[in-house]
């Protein structure tokens, strides 16, 4: 919760005479993801950081719900029917720049859409404390396992070390100066290339009969 940083939010409500009003349009409004989808609140989120973060750093924006539509249906563009189609079917997807979790959130439904008895369990790793915490909220109330979601760089500091999936998808934050964790990475991968290091690690993470896809938007 505490990444969420609503104690500085509130106060900067109070302080410009808008909690009360804030708090009032809220209430009038139903948003229970029955109502909402993840999709639709994807867009919400993204209008906003289109409205007051016009001069974010690339890796702040976040991929069009289109874009990730296009993603998905290539990521299992490959697989066999019988697979995706079988009963009680569970697979797992990593992240490594999850963002908010819309990747995986329509992932999900791809594969509901295809076997509805089917179960996508979603990993991810995410940088942006905020983004992070409303990923994990998301699971949450999806009844998932928040603990697959985790907060961190994920070049220099890699919280699945040891775990393989099913399928990968991405698009990492290629426009965001990487110089203050440049050592460590050199480090690990002993080059420069940063578009390269993620597409290893996802390699490196990608289960000998998944796949993976990733955007170079």
């Amino acid at each position: 919760m505490e990444h969420f940083d609503f104690d500085r939010q509130i106060d900067k409500l109070d302080q410009n005479d808008l909690l009360y009003l804030t708090i009032k349009r809220f209430s009038e409004i139903d948003l229970h993801p029955e109502r909402v989808s993840n999709i639709e609140m994807g867009y919400v989120f993204e209008e906003l950081i289109r409205r007051f973060n016009e001069y974010a750093e690339a890796g702040d924006h976040y991929t069009p719900r289109e874009v990730i539509r296009l993603m998905t249906h290539l990521l299992f563009l490959h697989d066999d029917a019988s697979i995706l189609t079988k009963p009680g079917l569970t697979q797992t997807l990593y992240d490594c720049a999850a963002g908010t979790g819309g990747m995986g959130s329509v992932a999900q439904e791809y594969l509901l859409n295809q076997n509805p008895t089917a179960h996508l369990e979603f990993f991810g790793q995410e940088i942006n404390p905020e983004s992070y915490a409303i990923c994990k909220a998301d699971l949450l109330i999806k009844g998932e396992d928040a603990r697959n979601i985790r907060l961190g760089n994920t070049l220099s500091n890699d919280l699945f070390p040891h775990d393989t999936f099913d399928y990968l998808i991405s698009n990492p934050p290629y426009g965001v100066d990487w110089k203050s964790y440049e050592k460590a990475i050199k480090n690990e991968h002993e080059h420069e290339n940063k578009v390269l290091m993620v597409v290893s690690d996802l390699v490196r993470l990608v289960q000998v009969t998944g796949s993976y896809y990733f955007s170079c938007t």
